[in-house]
């Protein structure tokens, strides 16, 4: 049974969690924990269930009227406890409805289906109100005191002189807020000689008239003087509201906009949430937390104080986290966008391989601390009877785990590892040699003509290859190989080395030819006969220097594979039939393993975090030539397709070839890019031509149609590497030199 997170104060069928981002960004590794977290929480609380001793009864009432709308995602058959996901959308300069957008095809990725959706624009005309009345009550105060005056008091733990000011001349300022007016903020009226500094009387509304809130609009104010300023022609007011008005985002207006630390606890308390997570970082802000609750609770009697619960962020190596370190390497250029694969956000991670059930599991397993403790103490945690409890339980119960509440960097290692173990048994199976620096090897007793077949491989795989008299071998392994050697050519058979000609000895042997034929004509000319020199040595040398440029080989059948020196991947010395590949690999992109605030991640930029290499690929990877489709290319590991281009496209536009996304799932968008939704989920490419294999419809379907192409329709296929993990092979670049010199700060990660 799986292990259980320690919960204090939680009653079973009572609890309600939340998941509030703020829809500026895309979702990303540190999104994905808070939300699994909350999620798990809920879950672990049956609705209904049995009631210990000291519970509670059930959810507060405004629970039900205030979780807006059911999950678009079918909804488990039975719900256990509930959480909420409530967009923070209180700052108009930051969110916009392209994030939301993106989070509600992101999170049902992660298999998230939350019990209600909600914005925090959606309470506003409810805060302003409360707003009011805590101003009468003393809590709340307005400030005109210029920004930078107020940072130094506040520094400096001074009192604003605004703070005597009457509750109604407040209430004026507070009305002249909501009209627009600038210079004016609400102040909490705490205590400005805190040690704490988040005490120390902070802004609970502040107005914001440079910028339109994606749902709520302008101001109706400012929009009137714009249209009295325009002419009527171009104003367009009337038609523009009647337009708000059938999209339904018009019902009210605002100007004064609340700050997330009054936000936070007003919807927590009044949305009938029992725990609030929260990461370590906000630890100095609960006092504030639980000071605004403390001035909302008399004016709402239904309502109740929330619980705090911490957990620390998760933090990923030489990795750029925060939002914006990430915009600045988009604005430098040195990403391709929100999607790149050297960034945590989820998109970029699934381009990158990472499968979401792999994500997951890494992130709860992070999120969790092991506590050692008796079989009848565990027993006695969840409820359960000696006796009642079952064999399995009995035997090994499950363990009750807390948050671990330090803050420590973790490496990608793990996750890969986890990604691995799911994507390599579905992988299909191919091999490729590198573009550049492969050897031909003749094979003696091979087919004189090209000859397809089908070879049973490991894990219930089928290896599909073309064979022929000559073969094209990787430069790097046929570097070891000398006369004699018996070798294994996987999906084939072994062989003998039985001639080997490297450069240096094709330079002698032309030179001593050249030698020869002076000296035979000199003879002629001086009248002798003989016999010249007869130095020139053979071809099938042994061990001497210079570069292998060519093999001879014999084929063996019955050989032994366990006895041969290597096992080596081929192709068929056949362009016209094989595909053309371009590898990419990825590496942590920044040379700094903790990226704090203060760091300048332009600088610690690492420009080599990208590698791209040329390769050819058997014509069996057309079956899995679809965007998002996992291949294992045999002694490199693991890819996943992320672009097909097609013959047709490499001619357009006369700079370079089109990334086409011709051969993608519907709704995959053209191009690898963030705006047209999120990539494909990682499928391996066994799964795509099997009736029950589980693979999306679409991506199935632009399979069959890759099968159908020849390998002359294709101009190039394009890989991204998926790393090993915890094998510490690393992304294949192409050669065991280029990827020593260019992914030494690799290690395996991402």
């Amino acid at each position: 049974m799986p292990a259980t997170i320690v919960l204090p104060g939680a009653v079973r069928g009572a609890v309600v969690t939340r998941f509030p981002p703020e829809p500026s960004w895309l979702l990303d590794v540190g999104h994905c924990k808070a939300a699994l977290v909350n999620e798990a929480l809920a879950a672990q609380f049956e609705v209904g269930g049995a009631r210990g001793a000291g519970d509670r009864s059930t959810p507060r009432a405004p629970l039900a009227q205030l979780v807006r709308s059911a999950p678009r995602m079918p909804s488990p058959a039975r719900r256990q406890g509930a959480w909420l996901l409530r967009y923070d959308d209180t700052n108009p300069r930051a969110c916009s409805a392209a994030c939301v957008a993106a989070y509600e095809q992101d999170l049902p990725l992660l298999r998230l289906c939350p019990s209600g959706r909600s914005f925090a624009s959606d309470f506003f005309g409810a805060m302003a109100a409360d707003a009011g009345r805590l101003i009468a009550c003393g809590f709340l105060y307005a400030d005109d005191t210029p920004l930078d005056q107020m940072r130094a008091q506040r520094l400096a733990m001074q009192a604003s002189t605004a703070r005597g000011r009457p509750a109604a001349e407040s209430l004026a300022a507070w009305r002249e807020m909501q009209a627009g007016a600038g210079g004016w903020v609400l102040r909490m009226a705490l205590d400005p000689g805190s040690e704490n500094g988040a005490l120390r009387d902070p802004v609970a509304f502040r107005v914001i008239t440079d910028a339109r809130h994606f749902r709520t609009g302008a101001r109706r104010a400012a929009r009137r003087v714009a249209a009295r300023a325009a002419p009527a022609s171009q104003a367009g007011g009337a038609p523009r509201t009647r337009r708000r008005r059938r999209r339904g985002l018009a019902r009210c207006e605002f100007a004064a906009y609340p700050t997330y630390d009054f936000a936070a606890p007003w919807l927590d308390s009044a949305q009938g949430v029992t725990h609030a997570l929260r990461t370590l970082e906000f630890r100095d802000r609960d006092d504030l937390y639980a000071a605004v609750q403390a001035a909302l609770l008399p004016l709402h009697p239904g309502w109740r104080a929330t619980q705090i619960f911490e957990f620390p962020r998760i933090h990923m190596a030489h990795t750029p986290q925060a939002k914006a370190h990430q915009r600045a390497l988009l604005g430098a250029g040195l990403v391709a966008g929100p999607d790149d694969p050297r960034l945590p956000t989820l998109r970029g991670l699934m381009r990158g391989g990472c499968h979401p059930d792999a994500l997951r599991a890494f992130l709860l397993e992070q999120a969790r601390r092991r506590q050692r403790g008796s079989a009848a103490r565990m027993r006695a945690g969840l409820g359960w009877p000696r006796a009642a409890a079952p064999a399995h339980a009995r035997a090994s119960p499950p363990a009750q785990v807390t948050p671990a509440r330090k803050e420590t960097y973790h490496s990608w290692d793990k996750l890969w590892t986890l990604n691995r173990r799911l994507l390599d048994p579905v992988a299909s199976r191919h091999m490729a040699v590198a573009d550049g620096g492969h050897v031909l090897l003749a094979l003696a007793g091979g087919p004189a003509e090209p000859e397809a077949a089908e070879v049973p491989w490991k894990q219930g795989h089928v290896a599909r290859v073309v064979r022929w008299r000559e073969v094209w071998l990787d430069g790097d392994d046929a570097q070891d190989l000398d006369v004699g050697d018996e070798v294994t050519l996987l999906a084939w058979g072994n062989a003998v080395i039985t001639a080997v000609t490297r450069e240096q000895q094709q330079q002698e042997q032309q030179q001593q030819q050249q030698q020869t034929q002076e000296q035979q004509e000199q003879v002629q000319l001086c009248g002798g006969g003989g016999g010249g020199s007869g130095g020139g040595g053979s071809g099938g040398g042994g061990s001497g220097g210079g570069r292998v440029v060519r093999l001879a080989a014999a084929l063996r059948p019955g050989g032994d594979p366990k006895t041969s020196k290597a096992k080596l991947h081929w192709l068929p010395a056949l362009p016209e039939l094989l595909v053309p590949l371009r590898l990419v690999s990825f590496s942590p992109c920044l040379t700094e393993e903790r990226a704090v605030d203060e760091t300048d991640v332009v600088a610690a930029f690492d420009r080599a975090s990208r590698r791209e290499a040329r390769a050819w690929g058997d014509p069996s990877l057309l079956r899995s030539a679809v965007r998002g489709a996992v291949v294992q290319l045999q002694r490199k590991g693991l890819f996943i397709v992320d672009a097909v281009t097609l013959a047709g496209d490499s001619a357009s536009g006369g700079g370079g070839a089109t990334r086409a996304g011709l051969l993608a799932p519907a709704g995959a968008g053209a191009a690898p890019a963030a705006a047209g939704g999120p990539p494909p989920v990682p499928t391996g490419g066994e799964l795509l031509h099997r009736p029950d294999g589980g693979a999306p419809a679409g991506m199935v379907a632009a399979a069959s149609a890759a099968a159908a192409l020849a390998p002359r329709d294709v101009a190039e296929l394009t890989c991204i590497a998926i790393p090993d993990g915890h094998t510490k092979r690393g992304p294949w670049v192409g050669s065991r030199q280029r990827a020593s010199e260019a992914g030494a700060a690799c290690d395996g990660a991402l």
